[in-house]
């Protein structure tokens, strides 16, 4: 055979080579694939941790509080959450600090004081909740489209604030103080509301709107620098204007979640806030002023209060509970025999 030839020969015997590789290769590649495809096909989707987590009671209320409020304490938490017992919270932050959703930091040991925060994995679970919120609120009847009050004298910030909202909630507009007490009637589920009118300021507003039993959580904003005294307005959240779309939709959301809240919830939820803005805004200076001592002390009487509640809340379940006398007086020492 010449050399040419050989070459050729050489050639033609390689590719044949390689072209067998590659068909086991691929032929490999499909059965993986097969393989994995079956595995999934055998996996009930609805079989998921996801769906265990949130078909539970408390467990996705955690996820929230903590996404909202950041690094919270055991107290704090318990605080935002209505008719929770100790071991019943516990037992839930243990599971989720347990499967990597929540992250469990120890900044004392005596007294012990622990924070809670997300972890990735809490803050993917989080997503999936605003989704299944999102899903109600396009797919249930009756549960969207929460009624808002606008309330501001400038009627190009109400045509805008208007814009931002009205494609998530039924927005009702007010440009003056007559106009928004005949607006503020009890189908209103979050107000808006331009702390200085010319002819009222929003606090009268709203002070006489709950005179007559009409509360909706409401956002005071103001263009003037607030004092120490805007934690005692009454109002849930305080807004610096100009605000952003995110910030107002964001205020919106929260508000008319308040409406599921206790009043006493509410009432601490809303001067925690208001102590918060202050601080933002004022400087941490402002928390050695008397005024903002006394508004300290009222906001930890009012934690005291929620906490007897509780407490008090628990004691009742156990009570009511109980299926024989012998079962409330089971943890009950027997007195000693003479």
């Amino acid at each position: 055979m010449s050399g040419g030839h050989l070459l050729e020969y050489s050639k033609t015997v390689i590719f044949t080579h390689i072209c067998l590789h590659h068909q086991h290769a691929s032929n490999a590649i499909d059965r993986r694939h097969t393989r994995i495809m079956s595995e999934h096909s055998n996996h009930n989707l609805a079989d998921s941790v996801a769906l265990e987590l949130l078909g539970t009671k408390w467990k996705p209320r955690i996820i929230v509080t903590v996404s909202e409020t950041g690094a919270i304490g055991f107290g704090s938490l318990q605080s935002r959450l209505d008719n929770i017992s100790n071991k019943v919270l516990s037992n839930n932050l243990d599971d989720l600090v347990e499967r990597d959703v929540l992250n469990k930091e120890v900044l004392q040991e005596s007294p012990r004081r622990v924070e809670f925060t997300l972890t990735p994995a809490g803050e993917d679970l989080y997503t999936i909740i605003e989704a299944t919120a999102d899903w109600d609120d396009q797919y249930v009847e009756g549960y969207g489209l929460p009624r808002v009050l606008i309330v501001d004298n400038d009627p190009r910030q109400v045509e805008l604030l208007n814009a931002w909202l009205s494609t998530e909630y039924d927005v009702v507009t007010a440009t003056d103080g007559e106009s928004a007490r005949t607006a503020l009637d009890d189908t209103i589920q979050a107000a808006i509301l331009n702390r200085h009118l010319p002819d009222t300021t929003g606090e009268a507003i709203i002070e006489e709107a709950r005179a007559v039993g009409i509360s909706p959580p409401t956002a005071f904003l103001s263009a003037v620098d607030v004092s120490v005294s805007a934690a005692e307005l009454p109002a849930d959240l305080l807004l610096t204007k100009p605000t952003t779309q995110e910030e107002l939709l964001g205020a919106v959301k929260l508000l008319d979640r308040m409406n599921d809240f206790s009043d006493l919830r509410r009432k601490i939820r809303a001067r925690e806030h208001r102590l918060k803005y202050v601080r933002e805004t004022q400087g941490p200076a402002v928390k050695t002023t008397a005024e903002y001592e006394q508004a300290e002390v009222t906001l930890e009487e009012m934690r005291d209060e929620w906490q007897d509640q509780l407490e008090q809340d628990e004691a009742w379940r156990k009570f009511s509970n109980a299926d024989s006398i012998e079962e409330l007086l089971g943890q009950v020492p027997s007195a000693p025999d003479d």
